[in-house]
This record gives structure tokens, sequence and C-alpha cells, in this order.
């Protein structure tokens, strides 16, 4: 674009005439009467102060040998007038840095670091993920969050807490919390460490039902030490019971006296009897009375040929102490 710039041309632009029609009107040839067009000087000099205006208002310097200052113009207008745009524009380019806005329709730049070229180059949303510490194979955690009380609720989805004195069952452990995104209702594990370097500590479970006024369980214990499946104390029974009438809740060791109703507290047998035939019988029978057990035979040498006489039976009586008191056992 450039201005007229031979000798017809002058310094100023004389003045325009007057508006002769208020019709838009176009260029012709002539013909039918009417002669061809004449635009005159004041057209050429209107379109031509037009397009040097767009070129001043872009600060463009006229040039003859190029022919598009005008578009370059148009779009320089554009974008600094576009608010945003414009901002972005206004910005000189620097290396390692990124522009941000400090306002509206203002921007300022700022350092890039390695670590934000690392996250502008990845190519995926997993890979996004991993770069900026998250990634589906790890759950970062919350660090140290105060134990959820009475009707309090915890956030959606799966978050990791950590104990550590802060209102957990046991002092030192982590915390897995789980809530789902359409109902209320959620629940906790808690797996506790030990201060005490290859010792165990417990497990606990807990939860709460769905409803936004539902409080939180207790705790429960889980599991209290390496030997999981054992009873660690009879306070492990839900409802504490009694064995003979000894109380067996955990408190004490079982003691069962002599005076405990039912209770054996010792077992003997009698002075040995002897049962005697009566003579060198060749046959007899023999029963020990109810609670004996034979204790002995007496072998007889009749000094003959035929079979030794059986000369009699020797017999105990078994009894238990029972109640207090010595019984001979019957049967």
């Amino acid at each position: 674009m450039f201005y007229v710039d031979n000798p017809t041309g002058v310094p100023v632009m004389p003045p325009v005439a007057a508006v002769s029609s208020l019709t838009t009107l176009y260029f012709t040839e002539g013909g039918n009467g009417i002669p061809p067009t004449y635009p005159g000087p004041d057209w050429f000099n209107i379109i031509q102060s037009e397009l040097l205006e767009i070129l001043r208002q872009a600060n463009i310097k006229p040039d003859k040998n190029t022919t598009d200052q005008i578009m370059t113009a148009l779009k320089k207008l554009f974008i600094t007038n576009s608010g945003s745009a414009g901002a972005i524009a206004g910005l000189t380019g620097q290396n390692n840095t990124f522009p941000y806005f400090t306002g509206k329709d203002t921007m300022a730049l700022t350092p890039l670091s390695a670590f934000v070229r690392s996250i502008l180059g990845k190519n995926s949303a997993s890979e996004f993920i991993k770069a900026i510490g998250l990634s589906p194979d790890i759950l970062l955690s919350k660090g140290p969050v105060t134990a959820l009380s009475s009707t309090a609720q915890g956030n959606a989805g799966l978050q990791m807490y950590e104990v550590y004195n802060n209102g957990y069952p046991t002092a030192y452990g982590n915390v897995l919390h789980l809530k789902g995104a359409a109902a209320s209702g959620e629940g906790e594990l808690l797996i506790g460490w030990s201060g005490t370097s290859g010792a165990h500590a417990p497990v606990y479970i807990r939860s709460r039902r769905d409803t936004t006024d539902a409080a939180w369980s207790e705790w429960a214990q889980v599991f209290t030490s390496k030997d999981s499946f054992n009873a660690a104390s009879a306070t492990k029974l839900q409802t504490p019971r009694k064995i003979n009438g000894t109380a067996f809740d955990g408190t004490r060791d079982i003691t069962i006296s002599s005076t405990d109703s039912g209770a054996v507290r010792d077992f003997r047998y009698t002075s040995e009897v002897f049962h005697n035939p009566g003579g060198n019988e060749i046959s007899w029978v023999f029963r020990a009375p109810s609670g004996c057990i034979l204790s002995g035979i007496n072998v007889q040498d009749t000094g003959r040929s035929s079979a030794d006489n059986i000369g009699g039976v020797y017999y105990k009586q078994t009894q238990i102490y029972i109640n207090g008191g010595w019984r001979t056992v019957s049967g």
C-alpha cells in the first residue's frame, strides 16, 4: 500500500465537494446517453485516506513494494483489540517462559521449569497423572486426619489417612476410608502399626449407615496378634459365662475349690480285702462288690499233677473326693 507520489499530486488533501446524491451509485462504462463514470479526486482521496488510516492505527509505515500491508494491519488491529488475544500479542517472548493472566486482559511471563515442560510433553491422561505424582497403582496419603466422630461424614471415594495419636483406637497406623458417591454410607479399615520394632498391632473396622443423621459404629477389633485366630483373652466372649459357678470373664484365673459342687478333687483306693471261698472248692464264683476292682489272686499248689487251686482273690474299693467328702464309686 502506498499513496500517490507523482508530481501531479498535492501534499494537502483538497476539500471534498458537497454530497450530490443520497443514493448509493455505482461505476459504469457509459451507454444509452449516459457518459462513463468519472470518480473525480474526491473519491480517490477518500479511499486513499481510509487505507492510510488503517496502516497508521496498526503502526505500519506504508511500503510501496509490499502488497499485503492492509491485511497485516487488520490482523494486528483485531488481535490488539480483542482482549485476551491482545494481551498475548503484547507479550515479548523469552526462552523457557510461560504466559499467565495477571488480571482482565493483562498477561505476564513466568519461568517455565523442567517439571512443567515435562508435563506439557505428555501425550495421554495416564502419562500426565503419573507425571504429577498420581498413579492408578498408587494411593497417596492425606496425612494425619482426626478420626470422624458422631454423625460426621468423610469425603466420597477412597482415601488414606494416617493415625498418629489423633483419635483412633490405636496410637499408630493407617486408615482406608471408603464412601460411595450415590449414597452416604461409608466404612473404615484401620491397620495399626506398633511403636515397638517387630511387634504386632491390632486391625479394626467400623462403618456408618447411609443417612445423614446416622452415627458411626464402635470400632470392632479384628486381629490382635500374630496368632490371629486364637482368642487373646476371655473378654473375646460376647457374653461372659461361668464354669460350674466360677466366673469366666477374662479378669482372673479359674479356681475350683474343694467345696465347689460337683468338683472331683481326689481319687483313692481303700485297703485291700481278701475273699476266701472257704475250702478247697472244685469251682466257685466271686464278683467284686460295687465300686471295687480286683487287685490280686491267691493260687495254692495242691502237690498233684492236677491244676492248682485258687484259694481266693483280693479287691479294693475305688473312692473319689467330691462335695467335701469321700464317696465310693458305684457301678
